[in-house]
């Protein structure tokens, strides 16, 4: 393994477990203490369509089954972060709506990450930031390349 290998898989694993752990604090303590990280990433995927969504569509955008959302879908319903109904007109499909304790816990799992956006933006200037833009565009399209080559 070469020098670039090293540190490309080093600079890639610390950031992932970084952003990972940093969202984790920001969101540990206050009023919504009590919604992990993943959890508030289904109220994001939850709130992502006016009107609520279906089960089937936010697992899909969060690219899990639906009964691993199932389950966490039962544990905020528990913990009053959102509820789900039935459609009216097909009944085999079920809805998850944001309550208001939700969209609380949403908007500020969102003020976190314009921050962390903001915070990148000031310590890079213009031309940094494109390729940082592009280089990570870039990325993403692999990592979906990768996946979806081992499914």
């Amino acid at each position: 393994m070469n020098r670039a290998h090293r540190s490309i898989n080093h600079l890639l694993v610390r950031l992932f477990n970084d952003i990972l752990a940093i969202e984790e604090r920001a969101l540990s303590s206050g009023e919504f203490s009590d919604a992990s990280v993943r959890e508030m990433h289904v109220l994001e995927a939850a709130d992502a369509e006016p009107g609520g969504n279906s089960m089937s569509a936010i697992a899909t955008r969060l690219g899990i089954t639906v009964g691993s959302l199932t389950v966490a879908a039962a544990t905020l319903e528990r913990k009053g972060y959102l509820r789900r109904e039935r459609a009216t007109n097909d009944k085999r499909v079920v809805r998850v709506l944001l309550t208001e304790r939700g969209r609380q816990a949403n908007q500020r799992h969102a003020a976190f990450h314009r921050e962390m956006v903001s915070q990148v933006q000031k310590a890079l200037n213009d031309e940094q930031l494109e390729v940082l833009a592009g280089a990570l565009e870039r990325i993403i399209v692999f990592f979906e390349g990768y996946e979806s080559e081992r499914v």
